[in-house]
């Protein structure tokens, strides 16, 4: 299919339609500062003078260029972008002039900086990649206000844990997702167990400007992950006004500065997370001692018209301190009134902590009026720490309003000292090429990363009575070169006036495995009408073992895994009702071959030795979004997934995989009061059919005789489904010409929904249905978070 599209694409010059014998080209730039504006919107209709109409457009590419073919007449053009002037100009082609360029500057418009949103206009299909507007992630009503739980609203995502920043697309795991911070591939810690320990993000909503979410097919530019790709971009605005944010609330408190200094733009960000009365409602009581702090620092440089610098420099520090005292854990009958009550006592302490720090500098040069550099590099570098010396005991409640007649049945030891050290040395050169209605870009990654990986962790228990789950006592050190080298290269043109197709290839080296991968990627867009666009996407997406795959390997076996591949392939409809109101529908298959299986244990991923499944995964997403209300995005989305897996080397029928969360919900609502457009209410709803998680079985060891609870990779049940509601309240008073103050109140989990993380497993000797005590093994809930009020105050000057 690839090479068929890179055929078209050579004779597309000789199969265009002979009705349109003219054409319309042209620059769009800023005024101000003389740079190409992205994305602007090219609308070009007949003139009064015509006898027919006619109206299409299109909007500038990268270096700020637009090209249209048009049949002979008299048109007007219009070009706007948001934030300045419009501009309209008529313009006449004919046989004796049958071209027209032009060259437009437009002018910043005199706008209350309340009603500019930069993103606020999508320029592609939804189908294609979805966006979030950054005041849509503000005001989102998320733990810590977090712009990676955000994701979980989109089409194609599930989370089932509203306490993990991780979240899974189409059948995907936590581990297959590019995230990228203005271009910097960042990552999500490694080490966390329950994703409480993390407590917020490295992105900071404040800074945000543009969002961009890939949820299948992404281009040949981006990198090598199986699920998805997030892109997020700082930008500033070019005002020599002192603006900013100032937040409080229960869980968290930050300052943003702008302000233009000469030609340079600035920006400067402080956080800090105290997330501890959250924390205390938890269903493991104990003294919480959490904190999170990073500074951020964004520069925007231009030199002069054709040359301009970015600058990036991230430092967050966070600790998560646990000293827990009882988790108590309810199970049984519930419908019959039969509960039953699991008891842990515990003595000792849990420790996390992590530091990350990004330093990235971006340079890019506008060569020619159809030529642009950039160049890129980047220093990432993570430490995290895990360590825990804890001693429990555990008893059991026949009966769970009867607190004082409880059984012990064992006690647990844990002793854990995982180090990880990630440092990652990025550097990216890359080129566009605008030639006629082609918009070439070519570029080649190079990173060098180094690993150093320490797993030390001891788990053991102890019972006279029944059976206890099978110790764990492994060490081991290891230090890795993750290098990899990347080349790509891909095209965005028209094939006819209403096709639209990008085409690329990416081949990736990797160092550790010595492996090399090609991955050719297509998505055509295909625009019959104004309000119908359809569009087709095809491309193949490996994944090489990282550090979640390599954990608990040597050296030598870490070098036998393999890439994961995913071959996607997508065709999307998307129809619009109105301006500003749309519907989506999508539907996906993807082929998975060299997976390696996984299950989780003690809240972990843990991966196998081999490259040894196969599977697929499809589905459908179909999404209603728009403005239900003015200026106020609201969407509401269903998606549908089947995927499961197999040893590739047996007949076996597929099963289902950890991921395959058949129904999803989301929906997110806005509304305001119209006499009094300040008050607002914004809602999300998260809901979805129950995921997988893996049973445990009784196994005899051979030499003692003594019987354990071992996992079973093979063995699955589902949870129960997820559902949680979210809502958020905010009030708008102008306190000053340009300050104004928003009061935000928030309930969290407001129907206070009991959602499972995970199980505990235990055996118990317990009453059967025919009376007799037997030892029995139960799954005791690990219940997520409950209902919680939020209260802050955000000054906008």
């Amino acid at each position: 299919m690839f090479l068929l599209i890179l055929f078209v694409a050579t004779i597309n010059t000789i199969i265009q339609p002979q009705t349109y014998q003219a054409s319309v080209s042209g620059r769009v730039i800023s005024s101000e500062n003389q740079l190409p504006l992205i994305n602007a919107n090219i609308i070009i209709k007949s003139s009064p003078q015509m006898d027919r109409s006619f109206s299409t457009g299109t909007i500038t590419d990268s270096l700020g260029n637009f090209k249209m073919k048009l049949p002979y007449g008299s048109y007007m053009l219009t070009v706007s972008y948001i934030g300045y002037e419009k501009f309209e100009k008529i313009f006449a082609l004919t046989e004796s002039n049958n071209s027209f360029e032009i060259s437009i500057q437009l002018k910043p418009s005199v706008i209350n900086e309340e009603e500019i949103t930069i993103t606020g206009e999508r320029k592609e299909p939804s189908t294609i990649k979805q966006e979030i507007e950054p005041k849509d992630l503000k005001r989102m009503p998320t733990i810590y206000n977090d712009v990676l739980r955000a994701v979980q609203i989109l089409p194609g995502v599930s989370s089932g844990s509203e306490l993990s920043s991780g979240y899974n697309v189409r059948g995907g795991n936590f581990d297959d997702n590019l995230i990228y911070l203005n271009g910097f591939e960042i990552y999500r810690p490694f080490l966390l167990r329950q994703g409480i320990e993390e407590n917020k993000t490295l992105i900071n909503p404040d800074l945000v400007e543009e969002f961009r979410f890939y949820n299948g097919s992404f281009p040949a530019s981006y990198g090598d992950k199986m699920s998805s790709a997030l892109e997020v971009n700082y930008k500033l605005k070019d005002t020599d006004t002192l603006s900013g944010y100032a937040k409080v609330d229960m869980l968290n408190a930050g300052l943003t500065i702008k302000k233009k200094f000469g030609k340079i733009n600035l920006a400067a960000a402080v956080r800090y997370a105290y997330p501890g009365l959250f924390l205390n409602e938890l269903q493991t009581n104990g003294d919480y001692k959490p904190s999170y702090q990073d500074v951020q620092i964004f520069a925007d440089i231009p030199v002069n018209a054709d040359n301009r610098f970015e600058v990036l420099v991230l430092y967050a520090d966070n600790k998560f301190n646990l000293t827990p005292s009882d988790w108590i854990g309810h199970f049984g009958g519930f419908s019959r009134g039969d509960i039953r009550a699991l008891d842990i006592l515990y003595f000792g302490e849990r420790n996390y902590s992590f530091t990350t720090s990004l330093a990235g500098i971006k340079y890019s040069s506008l060569l020619s009026k159809n030529l642009q550099l950039n160049l890129s590099a980047a220093r990432y570098n993570t430490k995290e720490d895990e360590s825990s010396d804890l001693f429990s005991e555990f008893f059991y409640r026949s009966d769970a309003e009867n607190e004082t007649n409880r059984e012990f049945i064992k006690s647990a030891r844990e002793n854990v000292d995982n180090k990880l050290d990630l440092v990652t040395y990025e550097f990216i050169p890359e080129i566009k090429f605008k030639k006629n209605n082609h918009l070439f870009t070519a570029g080649v990654n190079i990173r060098l990363t180094d690993l150093e990986n320490q797993i030390d962790e001891a788990f053991s228990e102890s019972s006279d009575t029944v059976s206890t789950d099978l110790p764990v006592d492994r060490f081991i050190s290891e230090s890795y070169k993750l290098n990899s080298y990347s080349v790509f290269v891909q095209d965005d043109f028209n094939l006819f006036e209403n096709v639209f197709i990008n085409a690329g290839i990416r081949g990736t080296y990797f160092d550790l495995n010595s492996e090399f991968f090609f991955s050719p990627r297509t998505t055509i867009l295909y625009i019959p009408s104004a309000k119908h666009n359809f569009t087709f996407s095809w491309g193949y997406y490996y994944q090489p073992p990282y550090y979640n795959e390599l954990r608990n390997k040597s050296g030598e076996d870490a070098k036998k895994l393999k890439a994961q591949r995913s071959i996607h392939y997508s065709a999307g409809w998307e129809y619009l009702f109105k301006e500003k109101v749309k519907m989506n529908l999508e539907f996906y298959y993807k082929d998975l071959d060299n997976l390696i299986p996984y299950y989780i244990d003690r809240e972990k991923t843990e991966y196998l030795d081999q490259n040894s499944n196969e599977g697929f995964a499809y589905g459908f997403d179909i999404m209603f979004q728009g403005e239900i209300v003015e200026d106020m995005n609201s969407w509401i989305g269903y998606g549908y997934l089947n995927t499961k897996e197999r040893n590739k080397t047996s007949n076996e029928p597929y099963r289902r995989r950890l991921t395959d969360q058949t129904h999803t919900l989301q929906i997110f609502l806005q509304d305001k009061i119209k006499k009094h457009p300040n008050w607002q209410a914004h809602t999300r709803l998260l809901f979805g059919s129950g995921h997988l998680y893996n049973l445990r079985q009784t196994i005899t060891d051979p030499v003692s005789g003594k019987k354990y609870l071992q996992i079973t990779p093979d063995k699955v049940d589902e949870f129960f489904i997820y559902f949680r509601i979210d809502m958020g309240l905010s009030a708008g008073f102008d306190i000053g010409e340009h300050q104004k103050l928003v009061v935000i109140a928030e309930v969290l989990n407001i129907f206070d929904h009991n959602n499972y993380g995970g199980y505990r497993f235990v055996q118990v000797a317990a009453e059967d249905p025919a009376g007799n005590n037997v030892p029995r093994i139960f799954a005791v809930p690990k219940v997520l978070s409950e209902r919680f009020f939020n209260v802050s105050l955000e000054l906008r000057f």
